[in-house]
Formats: C-alpha cells, structure tokens, sequence
C-alpha cells in the first residue's frame, strides 16, 4: 500500500483537506481555477513513522493577476 500525505488548502475555490497518494515531496504549487494554491509549510517526519501518523503539507491560495 502507498502511503498516503494529507493536503490542506487555504482559500481559494477549493478550500479544505484532502488526502493524496503522493509522490512525495508533494509540488511546490497546485494550479486551480483562476490561480494556484502555493505550498507554504511541509511535514518534517521521516516516512514509515507510524502508520497512525500522516505527512502532508499546507498551501495558500494566489489569484492570477
């Protein structure tokens, strides 16, 4: 099984979390409707902690100008 990384966005269209399958390290920007979610922090765990225990990363919203 793959692990799995959660993905929280802020603002933006598609505000909220998500899981992903990776790969990891998860991109630097996800582009989206009228903008892109800009990563902003990432997990600092080493893979295979827990499997109680999830990496993931944050990300802003920025509006095309």
């Amino acid at each position: 099984m793959s692990e799995q990384y959660l993905v929280r966005t802020v603002g933006g269209p598609h505000p909220g979390d998500r899981v992903s399958q990776g790969p990891w390290p998860l991109p630097d920007s996800l582009p989206d409707e009228g903008g892109q979610y800009v990563k902003v922090s990432e997990s600092q765990l080493p893979p295979d902690l827990s499997p109680h225990v999830m990496r993931g990363a944050q990300y802003h919203w920025e509006p095309h100008p």
